[in-house]
């Protein structure tokens, strides 16, 4: 498992300046907005991601990249609303608009987008398939979903037919991709949205379209970056509901995610030096590390 961790890590550095400081998601507290940033002030406590950062002790996050964090959602809930809670909302309300008593499968179900889609779904009212690879992730969705899959050693098609009564699913969250994708696009029900948001697996699969034409179901792809950067008003109204999830979530379970801060953080030092001409928001970062205190003075 490690190893699979450094080879990930291994694959991102080359899409990033030396050192890497990993991290998507996080929340903290404004402390500087460049010139073209309007919506935030200097200490607006705010939920924010990037592709690199989030457990550094500052970090720069775009305008259209964070939403306000309301002062009874803490800073650990809040750092995983806007890449795995903002996610699945739109991937279920805004491009599946997955409706109350829908079947909806989650692949990868024991991930951080898998477990929000698996919440979000069951606070819509949705029947829940979740769909993982061993019998340790199983045990983490159980709480949430009518039906655990384990891919590993069953089969999936079987299972998905028996649940179903051979009606197949309304929504399919595909996660994994592969031959994974392949066997429940087999699956889906008249009318239904398969709607792939990542290939974990390596794999990008290829879809015989004579499937969707003979069943009228639709594929509805799920890019939530470039979302965010086309309609950037859209992520900030859609934050709301994604908090709502993401304390149901914490309620439910209690906080499992723990963030540690790294010493610094050369993509945000690079950024501070170019000067203020940026849409940027520079985010102190260090409460989520030691607690809610007062951010260090300038």
């Amino acid at each position: 498992m490690l190893h699979g961790l450094l080879d990930d890590l291994r694959r991102l550095s080359d899409a990033a300046d030396s050192p890497l400081v990993p991290g998507t998601g996080a929340a903290g507290v404004v402390v500087a907005c460049g010139n073209h940033a309007t919506r935030f002030r200097r200490g607006d406590r705010v939920s924010c991601e990037s592709w690199f950062g989030g457990l550094a002790e500052r970090m720069v996050a775009k305008e259209s990249k964070t939403a306000f964090l309301p002062a009874n959602v803490d800073f650990i809930v809040g750092s995983t609303i806007l890449h795995t809670y903002l996610t699945a909302w739109y991937a279920l309300i805004e491009r599946a608009q997955l409706q109350a008593g829908e079947t909806v499968l989650v692949t990868g179900a024991a991930g951080g987008v898998g477990l929000a889609c698996v919440e979000v779904a069951h606070l819509l009212g949705a029947r829940i398939i979740a769909v993982v690879g061993s019998a340790a992730k199983a045990a983490i969705v159980k709480y949430g979903a009518e039906e655990v899959v384990d891919y590993s050693r069953e089969d999936v098609r079987q299972r998905v037919k028996a649940f179903t009564g051979d009606e197949g699913l309304d929504v399919c969250v595909e996660n994994v991709g592969g031959t994974l994708f392949t066997t429940l696009a087999r699956l889906m029900r008249w009318n239904g949205r398969l709607t792939p948001i990542g290939f974990t697996s390596g794999e990008v699969p290829s879809l015989a379209m004579n499937l969707p034409l003979l069943r009228n179901y639709s594929i509805v792809g799920v890019f939530t970056g470039a979302w965010t950067e086309r309609f950037p008003d859209d992520p900030s109204r859609a934050a709301r509901g994604a908090i709502t999830a993401a304390l149901t979530h914490a309620t439910r379970r209690g906080s499992g995610l723990l963030l540690l801060g790294a010493l610094s953080s050369s993509t945000s030092l690079e950024l501070l030096a170019r000067g203020p001409e940026q849409d940027f928001v520079h985010i102190n970062l260090l409460r989520l590390a030691h607690g809610e205190g007062d951010c260090p003075r300038e």
